[in-house]
Formats: structure tokens, sequence, C-alpha cells
């Protein structure tokens, strides 16, 4: 049996993580087209989302992980 708790608990750690994944695919998807439209080099772009991308996927990666690592089976 599921108490009102725990499913609020889950409910909120998969909206969470559905939100960073979302957060990634939007920030991606930004980057690519302003560094297409304002870069002179692959090399701007490729700087550019190492910078931006890298702390996101941390986020991404811990949330999901945390997510996927306590639910109930």
């Amino acid at each position: 049996m599921v108490l009102p708790v725990d499913q609020h608990r889950e409910t909120t750690r998969k909206n969470l993580a559905f939100c960073l994944v979302a957060l990634v695919a939007i920030l991606l998807i930004t980057v690519l087209a302003k560094s297409l439209w304002l870069m002179k080099t692959m090399q701007d772009m490729t700087d550019l989302l190492a910078v931006l991308l890298a702390p996101f996927v941390g986020l991404v990666g811990a949330a999901t992980g945390f997510y996927y690592g306590t639910k109930d089976k």
C-alpha cells in the first residue's frame, strides 16, 4: 500500500527528473541555434557547450540516479 506522503514524494522526484532532462534539452537546442547564428568557428561553439552543458548534465545525472536508485520495486 502506497501512503499519500510516499506517492507525493515519488511524484515530486519524477517531476524534478523530467524537468531537469527537459532543461538540458532546451539548453542544448538554444546553445546550438545561437552558436550557429553568432559564432564564427566550431571551437567557439565547443567551448560554449563545454562551459554550459557540463553542470547541467551533472545535475540531471544526479537527479535521475537518485530517483531510480530510491524507487520502490
